[in-house]
C-alpha cells in the first residue's frame, strides 16, 4: 500500500489544496475517475458559459434592428460550436493531467476510488485499480452528479443530463427540459436562441426558486413568453414512442406537507428530455461509511465550521458538502481547508454574502440574503 501525507478526492476546487501541501513539501496523492479539473471545466460552468456566449450573439443580431441595424443570420455552424467548445475543455483536461504526471510531488490515481479504512482508500476501476493509498490527512472533494428524479417510466427512455446536453451537436427540434432551476434555465435559453421549442416543467411555483421571489416571479413571466412553462408542477410519467418522449406532469403543492395533487394532468412531448432536476452527492461511490465519515439525509458530508469531517483527519469541501454547489463556492472553501491546515489558528468557513448568476436571458444574479429571508428573520 502507498503512503502519502495528503491526498484529495477529486481534481476540481480540491487540486489548490493539493497545490498548498506541494508546497510545504508534503507528498500528495490525487484520486480522479474522471477528465482532470472537475465538474466545472469538464460538465458545467466552463462549457455552458462557453456556448451560452454564442446564443448571446445570436441574440444581439436577432435584436440588431433596435439600434437601427439591419443584420440577418445566413447560417449556424452548431456542430462546429460544439466541437470547438468540447475540444478547449478537453485540452484543459489533459494540460491538468500532463502537469500532476510531470510533477514529482504529485501522485496521481486514475479511476474510482473507494474508502476501505480510515484515511485510506483503494482503486476499484480504472488504470490504477487495485492500488492502495493511505494519507495523514484526506479531503473529500469529488462533487456531485445529476440526481434522476423516481418518475414512472424513466428508465426506460433516452433522456439527457447536462452532461449529455452539453454536447449535443445538433439543436433539438422539441426539447423537454424536467426542472426548473439554473440549469434549466441556461440550457432552455441556449437551445431555444438556436431554434428549440422548448418546454419546461417544474415542482416550485416559479423558475429560478432561490433567487428573490418577486425576481424568480419576473423571470419566470419572461420566460413564459419565450417557451412553454409548467410551474407548480411535477413529472409523474415519462414515455417513448417512435423517438418521440412524452411527460405526463401533475400539479404540485411544495412545502412540507405538499406532494403531486391528483388532479388533471399536462403533457408535453419532444424528441429530447433534458432531466435537470438537481444534483447529488457521490458520497455514495465514495463508501465513506467506511471511513467513520457522516453524511446528512440527503447524502452530503457533513463538516463543521471549520470543513472538518466526522473522521479524524478529514476533510471536505465543495459540492460535495452541500452548501452552496458553486465553483466559487468551492474555491472560497478551499482557501478556508488550507488556512486552516496549514495555518495557526483555526478559522471558520464564511458563507456572508455568497454571489450566484444565472446566464439565461434575462440574466440574473443575486448576493446575501434574499428579501423573504430578511423577513423570516424578523
Amino acid at each position: 500500500m502507498d503512503t502519502v501525507d495528503f491526498m484529495v478526492i477529486g481534481s476540481g476546487s480540491g487540486l489548490d489544496v493539493a497545490n498548498a501541501a506541494v508546497n510545504r513539501g508534503q507528498s500528495v496523492a490525487v484520486v480522479e475517475k474522471g477528465p482532470l479539473g472537475g465538474t466545472c471545466l469538464n460538465r458545467g460552468c466552463i462549457p455552458s458559459k462557453m456556448l451560452l456566449y454564442h446564443a448571446d450573439v445570436m441574440e444581439t443580431i436577432e435584436r440588431a434592428d433596435e439600434f437601427g441595424i439591419d443584420a440577418d443570420v445566413n447560417d449556424v455552424a452548431f456542430a462546429d460550436v460544439v466541437r470547438e467548445v468540447n475540444d478547449e475543455v478537453e485540452s484543459d483536461a489533459e494540460s491538468i493531467r500532463r502537469g500532476l504526471q510531470s510533477s514529482s510531488q504529485h501522485d496521481l490515481y486514475e479511476g474510482e476510488g473507494r474508502f476501505v479504512d480510515d484515511r485510506t482508500i483503494e482503486m476499484v476501476s480504472g488504470p490504477d485499480e487495485g492500488a492502495r493509498v493511505q494519507a495523514e490527512t484526506v479531503l473529500v472533494a469529488a462533487g456531485t452528479r445529476p440526481s434522476i428524479p423516481d418518475v414512472d417510466g424513466i428508465d426506460a427512455v433516452d433522456y439527457l443530463t447536462s452532461t449529455e446536453a452539453l454536447q449535443l451537436e445538433t439543436p433539438p427540434d422539441h426539447l423537454v427540459v424536467v426542472g426548473g432551476g439554473y440549469i434549466a434555465a441556461e440550457l432552455g435559453h441556449f437551445f431555444g436562441t438556436f431554434g428549440s421549442d422548448v418546454t419546461i416543467v417544474g415542482r416550485r411555483p416559479n423558475l429560478l426558486p432561490d433567487a428573490d421571489e418577486d425576481v424568480a416571479e419576473a423571470f419566470t413571466e419572461r420566460y413564459a413568453d419565450r417557451f412553454t412553462v409548467h410551474t407548480g408542477h411535477a413529472a409523474t410519467r415519462v414515455s417513448e414512442t417512435d423517438g418521440e418522449i412524452t411527460v405526463e406532469a401533475k400539479p404540485y403543492e411544495y412545502g412540507d406537507d405538499g406532494g403531486v395533487v391528483d388532479t388533471e394532468s399536462v403533457t408535453a412531448t419532444g424528441d429530447e428530455l433534458l432531466v435537470a432536476a438537481g444534483r447529488r452527492p457521490n458520497t455514495d461511490i465514495l463508501d465513506v461509511d467506511a471511513a467513520g465519515i457522516d453524511v446528512d439525509d440527503r447524502g452530503f458530508v457533513e463538516t463543521d465550521e471549520y470543513l472538518r469531517t466526522t473522521a479524524d483527519g478529514v476533510w471536505a469541501l465543495g459540492d460535495v458538502v452541500g452548501e452552496y454547489l458553486l465553483k466559487h463556492s468551492a474555491n472560497h472553501e478551499a482557501q478556508t481547508v488550507a488556512r486552516n491546515l496549514f495555518g495557526d489558528d483555526l478559522e471558520p468557513v464564511d458563507y456572508t454574502a455568497m454571489p450566484f448568476a444565472v446566464f439565461a436571458s434575462p440574466e440574473v444574479a443575486g448576493v446575501g440574503a434574499t428579501e423573504g429571508e430578511l423577513r423570516d428573520a424578523g
